[in-house]
């Protein structure tokens, strides 16, 4: 039998979030790419793990936008992106 690959190894990630800021509706977005969606996804747990870790929240299950905003997070993910696309 031979081996046949389907698909890529390429992910693209896609973060919005809307808010209100001074009265007005705001919105804000991130995109980027990667070659490895294991590594892509290792390393945005990492961020939310370190981020969970300074400082103390409430106890239950939530989705990360229930935790924090894209500002909270998108310097470590600007550092991301550094280190994955060396720019």
């Amino acid at each position: 039998m031979q081996k046949m690959k389907i698909g890529s190894p390429i992910c693209a990630i896609k973060i919005e979030a809307t808010g209100i800021k001074q009265h007005g509706k705001i919105a804000a977005s991130l995109t980027f790419t990667e070659n490895d969606e294991s590594f892509i996804t290792a390393k945005i747990a990492a961020t939310v793990a370190q981020k969970l870790l300074e400082k103390e929240h409430s106890s239950g299950t939530f989705h990360i936008e229930e935790l924090f905003t894209l500002e909270a997070l998108r310097n470590n993910l600007i550092f991301l992106l550094y280190k994955i696309n060396n720019i």
